[in-house]
């Protein structure tokens, strides 16, 4: 995160969507924009990940998250990237941004 070495950054999407009845019913987590560190096989990467409102939004963020980077890996280049593929996908989902969200991508 900030102040820190770049690490490696993605844009993911969660596969079960905002309006899905058995993700509301376990009790997964439902925030629609979300910062996490993730880590596997001793690499460490960050993500920024999305929850859809129904499917045909879901295959929306899925393209974009599909592109070809043109940004080398860990480097600030490639979060500036993942961040403006974020706000892409909250564009091609309908969303405005809430001031917390705005905070929440500018500060990764």
């Amino acid at each position: 995160m900030p102040g820190t070495r770049p690490r490696n950054a993605s844009l993911g999407i969660f596969m079960h969507t905002a309006d899905s009845e058995r993700a509301a019913r376990l009790g997964w987590d439902m925030t629609r924009l979300t910062v996490d560190h993730n880590g596997c096989d001793g690499k460490e990467f960050d993500t920024i990940d999305v929850l859809a409102d129904d499917l045909p939004g879901r295959d929306a963020v899925r393209a974009i998250v599909a592109r070809k980077r043109t940004t080398r890996a860990c480097t600030l280049a490639r979060r500036r990237d993942t961040v403006q593929r974020a706000q892409e996908a909250a564009r091609a989902l309908g969303w405005v941004l809430t001031a917390e969200e705005r905070a929440m991508l500018e500060a990764f």
